[in-house]
């Protein structure tokens, strides 16, 4: 599966295109006996085929467009001074952190919504949930992602990933799906709740973010962030209800008190990740 790149061919042109050939045949067999029922027929065949015409053409100029929103923009980057690189990187990762957060806010207002979640684990250490959104449908476990090039790699079993830009370069990406992974078992033991059907995964990537995806696991979500109300919608519907409103109310209390978001939290979960950049220093 590949986003994004859209396919050129749809599921469903193939009853636009059945259809088209079906009004086209009954019209020229009926030219005889009733000239209305041929205009008409033809009318409507060469109707859908120029409907189906414009549909691959317009696919053709989205994905013409998008190529080049992802080649000015990583020319862009490429002149951006080495130093500044990292904030460029990290104000689109809070971009679309934002966006997500905001998102699940307007739609899900019943819900309860976090960004920037440390959640402590058994070793002492902290792991950042980017968006945390906790409903009766479930507790959904967002990773973002707003990368300007490709992801290729196995991700049901790669622990590291490739970034992929149009130029050949690539760099290495922990695995989203393998980091949602250690913070859902990170969050399940804190809570400590273990019914199933309750932790939701998904990972949404920007915009400009392209990836190959052949399998994944069935507990994973994986879209654009234009898709995220689907992904949400779809783990929702296979667990309505599954959490009461008192308990929905107690994880809100446990997570605030403990994981949310604070200076100090941010700045000693970053000290960490230098330290095991930098195990010398």
């Amino acid at each position: 599966m590949m986003k994004k790149k859209k396919a050129l061919f749809q599921m469903w042109d193939v009853p636009v295109l059945l259809s088209a050939i079906t009004l086209l045949i009954t019209g020229v067999s009926g030219f005889d006996q009733n000239i209305y029922v041929f205009l008409i027929c033809i009318f409507l065949g060469m109707g859908l085929f120029f409907y189906f015409a414009k549909m691959v053409d317009l696919r053709v100029k989205i994905n013409q467009y998008q190529k080049s929103v992802l080649t000015a923009e990583i020319k862009a980057t490429e002149a951006i001074a080495d130093d500044e690189k990292n904030l460029y990187r990290l104000i689109k990762q809070n971009e679309l952190e934002i966006f997500i957060e905001q998102e699940l806010k307007a739609f899900y207002p019943d819900a309860f919504v976090m960004r920037n979640v440390y959640c402590p684990t058994a070793s002492g250490s902290t792991v950042q949930i980017d968006v945390l959104m906790i409903s009766q449908d479930g507790i959904f476990l967002i990773e973002a992602k707003n990368l300007n090039g490709q992801i290729v790699g196995d991700w049901e079993n790669d622990d590291t990933l490739q970034v992929v830009y149009p130029g050949g370069k690539s760099y290495p990406l922990p695995n989203p799906i393998k980091q949602n992974h250690i913070h859902y078992k990170c969050l399940k033991n804190l809570l400590s709740i273990n019914t199933a059907g309750v932790f939701k995964s998904i990972i949404v990537l920007g915009d400009l973010t392209t990836y190959e995806l052949k399998t994944a696991p069935h507990y994973v979500s994986i879209c654009q962030r234009t898709g995220l109300h689907k992904s949400i919608r779809y783990r929702s519907n296979k667990s309505k209800g599954i959490l009461s409103e008192n308990k929905v109310k107690s994880i809100m209390e446990a997570i605030k008190n403990e994981m949310a978001h604070t200076p100090k939290r941010e700045s000693t979960h970053r000290q960490r990740i230098e330290a095991n950049r930098n195990p010398s220093d």
